[in-house]
């Protein structure tokens, strides 16, 4: 499990208005929001051209979107299922996933 002081980025989340406005975020749940938003806050990149990834572990999610574990995990599948988010299995840092 990932360090929970790997701290996400300071200040504040982008979701993008096509995101919001989706049909796909309408469905979502407030957990699933939650971690949407959390992996937000940790990724890089320009929401322009769409480079926008991150490497989270599951612990630190966890502990960044006030979620269980077993409740993030069911929220990325959620969010995968959704096409909200794509995940890269085990290519982060520390073997983690990458998400984008």
């Amino acid at each position: 499990m990932s360090d929970p002081s790997d701290r996400p980025t300071p200040g504040f989340a982008m979701v993008p208005a096509e995101v919001l406005d989706s049909a796909a975020w309408r469905e979502a749940t407030g957990a699933e929001k939650d971690v949407y938003i959390t992996l937000a806050r940790y990724a890089d990149g320009s929401i322009e051209d769409d480079s926008r990834k991150c490497y989270p572990g599951l612990g630190a999610i966890a502990h960044w979107s006030g979620r269980n574990p077993r409740t993030v995990q069911r929220a990325i599948d959620r969010l995968e299922e959704l096409e909200l988010i794509i995940r890269v299995p085990g290519v982060g840092r520390k073997n983690t996933n990458l998400y984008h």
